[in-house]
């Protein structure tokens, strides 16, 4: 007979020379602010890792739905990446 619990999923715990993967799955944002972050993570001993589409643009989104759900997959299947932050929140997400 199968359970009725629900199954818990918990991540491992991050720590120093962990690698963050960075997606942008919401709206734009400015270069200098996404660097601001990564110094942060960089200074707390994070590696990070961004989607190769980070940048893009589609009006007041950061790419096409494809191009937004494509980088948020490949971080996902990226076996380097012990963590998926986005860049920002927002409509889009």
């Amino acid at each position: 007979m199968r359970s009725t619990q629900p199954i818990s999923l918990k991540s491992k715990r991050l720590g120093p020379g962990a690698t963050i993967g960075v997606v942008a799955p919401a709206s734009p944002f400015k270069r200098e602010e996404l660097e601001q972050g990564l110094s942060l993570l960089h200074d707390m001993g994070f590696k990070t890792r961004l989607s190769d589409s980070i940048f893009e643009r589609n009006g007041y989104l950061a790419g096409n739905d494809r191009q937004r759900a494509d980088q948020l997959h490949a971080m996902f299947l990226d076996d380097r990446v012990d963590a998926v932050m986005c860049a920002r929140g927002g409509d889009g997400s």
